[in-house]
């Protein structure tokens, strides 16, 4: 089965990113009769959608009064975007959306990466800023964590295209990418 080792479960920062994911993708391709999945995709909106506007309200502000978004943070994807952290008013919200709704969420569809919710840590939160014109997709990369996951804070209404692909996976029995 896939176990994420031991010090990523407790993880506070960014140090003990060492880690061989090819071989623990590997490992994990045999799980599936264990009911794993590599990727979980919810069919009902995360969180409340009036919660989700007032963060875009309150980031796009903390934006303005510091100077912009940061186009420099990540070195292989780069993304237009402001880390939760800095965002002081949606600190709180965001720490009790994680422990009561998203954590405990991971924790059962993964708990062979995280038994329990509370082996959960935050990396690197951000919100970021598409355009279309500015910057229309991502270079393929590979996220360096052990989870990781994308929530959109916009209606589906409000854009068109998005998405993430996954190039090394494909749906049950198919032969088209993810």
């Amino acid at each position: 089965s896939f176990e994420a080792p031991r010090a990523l479960l407790g993880a506070h920062d960014q140090s003990d990113r060492a880690c061989d994911w090819q071989r623990a993708w590997a490992d994990a391709q045999h799980a599936d009769a264990d009911g794993w999945a590599a990727v979980h995709r919810s069919r009902a909106p995360l969180l409340d959608p009036l919660a989700c506007a007032d963060v875009i309200r309150e980031v796009e502000a903390h934006a303005a009064a510091t100077g912009g978004w940061s186009t420099a943070r990540h070195v292989e994807a780069p993304t237009t975007d402001v880390p939760v952290s800095e965002v002081v008013s949606i600190r709180g919200w965001f720490d009790e959306v994680l422990r009561t709704k998203l954590f405990p969420m991971l924790a059962e569809r993964y708990p062979n990466v995280a038994p329990t919710a509370a082996d959960l840590r935050v990396m690197d939160a951000f919100v970021v800023r598409y355009d279309a014109a500015a910057q229309a997709s991502l270079p393929v990369h590979q996220d360096e964590n052990a989870l990781s996951f994308t929530i959109a804070l916009n209606d589906a209404s409000e854009y068109e295209g998005g998405g993430t692909c996954f190039e090394a996976l494909r749906p049950a029995g198919g032969a088209e990418p993810y």
